[in-house]
C-alpha cells in the first residue's frame, strides 16, 4: 500500500508529520518523485547536484523512513529525456552515479526507480540501453538494492514483453501504470504530456461489466507475465482526476486496488498531493475520505 507524493519535494509541500500521517493510515511507504535536472545543470562539473538539493533529499528519506515507511527514489525527469534522450544521458548517468553511491549504505527500505514512464523517442531499444546502463552502474555501489524498472511507452502494461533485463538480476521488480480508459481517467484535461485534449470528456462514467473485464484481462495478463519471468509487479500509478464523478472515482480507485490486490501486484496511488489527482489537502490537513477509504478501507482517518 503506497503512494506517490506526486510533485511536493521541489515545492516543499510537505512537512514531517506527513510521513506520521501516513503511517498512521496504513500506508507502507511512499514514492517520492523528483526533478533534479535544474539543479545539476554544469556539464563542466560532471552535472553535480545542487548540495542544498542533497539535503533536502537526506532529510526527506530520513524522516521518512524514521517514521516507518519504506520509500522510493523515482527520477521523474520523463519529458525532457523521453523527446531528447541522448542530450540527457549524461545528466542521467550522473544522477544515477551519485544518488547510488550517496545512498549506497541505508537498508533495503531504500528502493530506486530508474525512470518514470519512459516515452516518444526513449523508444524500446533505447530505453534498454538507458536502463540497463542505469542498472549497471547501481550494481556496482548497490549489489542488491531492490530497483524498479518499468517498459517504455509510458509504463503501459502490454509493453512488459519489450524490457531486456539481465537474468541473473533477481532483486529487480517491474512496474507498470494503469489509467485506462484515459478519456474518463483524464477527463476534462487538456494533457500535454500525453498531447491529447480531454477536455471534452467531462461527464464520462465507469463500471459496467465489459469495462471491468477489460481491466481484469489487463492485469491478469501481466500477472502471468510475472509468473513466467518470476518478476515481481508494481502499479506504480493509477487514479482518476476530481472532473470526473465522485462515485465513478471511488469505483474505479477501489476495483483497481482490490484486482491488484488479488493477483499480489503492489500499487501506488498518484497521488497523495494536487488538486487534479490528490487526495490529502496539506493547507487543512483533512482528506477526500471517499478515495481514502477506496485506497484503505481501515484507515483511521476515516473514523475521525
Amino acid at each position: 500500500m503506497n503512494i506517490t507524493l506526486g510533485n511536493a519535494f521541489e515545492q516543499k509541500g510537505f512537512q514531517a508529520e506527513i510521513f506520521e500521517i501516513l503511517k498512521q493510515n496504513h500506508f507502507d511507504h511512499v514514492r517520492l518523485s523528483l526533478y533534479p535536472f535544474q539543479f545539476m545543470s554544469d556539464p563542466t562539473n560532471n552535472y553535480q547536484i545542487d548540495e542544498n538539493y542533497l539535503s533536502s533529499l537526506d532529510w526527506t528519506i530520513n524522516h521518512c523512513l524514521q517514521s516507518g515507511l519504506k520509500i522510493i527514489i523515482d527520477l521523474h525527469e520523463f519529458i525532457k529525456i523521453g523527446a531528447e534522450p541522448f542530450n540527457y544521458w549524461d545528466q542521467f548517468i550522473s544522477f544515477w552515479e551519485q544518488i547510488a553511491s550517496r545512498f549506497s549504505n541505508y537498508s533495503n527500505r531504500l528502493l530506486f526507480e530508474i525512470l518514470n514512464e519512459p516515452n516518444n523517442d526513449l523508444d524500446i531499444k533505447t530505453w534498454n540501453i538507458f536502463l540497463n546502463e542505469a542498472l549497471k552502474l547501481i550494481r556496482e555501489t548497490n549489489p542488491v538494492r531492490p530497483v524498479i524498472i518499468g517498459p517504455s511507452h509510458w509504463n503501459y502494461i502490454t509493453q512488459l514483453d519489450t524490457l531486456e533485463l539481465p537474468e541473473e538480476d533477481r532483486n529487480l521488480i517491474i512496474t507498470f501504470h494503469y489509467y485506462e480508459p484515459v478519456n474518463f481517467t483524464h477527463q476534462g484535461i487538456n494533457s500535454s504530456w500525453l498531447g491529447a485534449d480531454y477536455t471534452n470528456t467531462i461527464g464520462t462514467s465507469w463500471g459496467t461489466d465489459e469495462e471491468k473485464e477489460f481491466l481484469i484481462k489487463n492485469f491478469e495478463k501481466a500477472h502471468q507475465w510475472g509468473i513466467k519471468h518470476n518478476r515481481p509487479l508494481y502499479l506504480g500509478e493509477f487514479s482518476v482526476c476530481d472532473k470526473a464523478e465522485m462515485k465513478y472515482r471511488v469505483l474505479y480507485t477501489e476495483f483497481t486496488r482490490q484486482i491488484a490486490e488479488k493477483l499480489n501486484i503492489g500499487w501506488a496511488y498518484w497521488a497523495f498531493l494536487g488538486k487534479t489527482f490528490g487526495i490529502f489537502d496539506i493547507e487543512t490537513k483533512t482528506w477526500n475520505k471517499p478515495l481514502l477509504k477506496a485506497l484503505i478501507p481501515d484507515a483511521p482517518a476515516l473514523r475521525s
